[in-house]
């Protein structure tokens, strides 16, 4: 987990004058640090409903959450639950959570290992913060 939030350097996608950023989505690495190969992901428009689902307000601006989920057989993730927010009270977990069923990832990482059974990790952040 530290490793990721050390790696995460967020971006935040352009949206018209007065409207919070948001990272484009989760970033994404195995608990060794590794990157995860994703046959299918969340878009953009995946990531603002879901950031609407959640009920993210401007009280959220500035808050992370990291997600941590297995990947099973189907190579979808399952077992999923928020590991750590900035505040208890932020939505940018949930939103992480609203987003899990997008994700598919690809049967090996870029070692040849297998990733069923792995765990990895998403982290977010709204309205341009980096993880500490």
């Amino acid at each position: 987990m530290l490793g990721l939030r050390a790696a995460v350097f967020l971006a935040a996608i352009a949206v018209p004058a007065g409207v919070a950023h948001a990272q484009a989505g989760p970033d994404t690495r195995f608990e060794d640090g590794a990157r995860v190969v994703w046959t299918a992901a969340p878009n953009h428009a995946d990531v603002w409903r879901a950031m609407g689902e959640a009920d993210l307000s401007r009280s959220d601006v500035g808050q992370w959450a990291v997600v941590t989920c297995v990947i099973a057989e189907n190579r979808r993730l399952t077992d999923c639950a928020i590991l750590e927010q900035s505040t208890p009270d932020t939505q940018v977990g949930q939103a992480i959570l609203e987003l899990t069923d997008r994700y598919r990832a690809r049967s090996t990482d870029a070692s040849g290992r297998s990733v069923i059974g792995r765990r990895v990790e998403l982290a977010m952040a709204y309205g341009g913060t980096r993880i500490p």
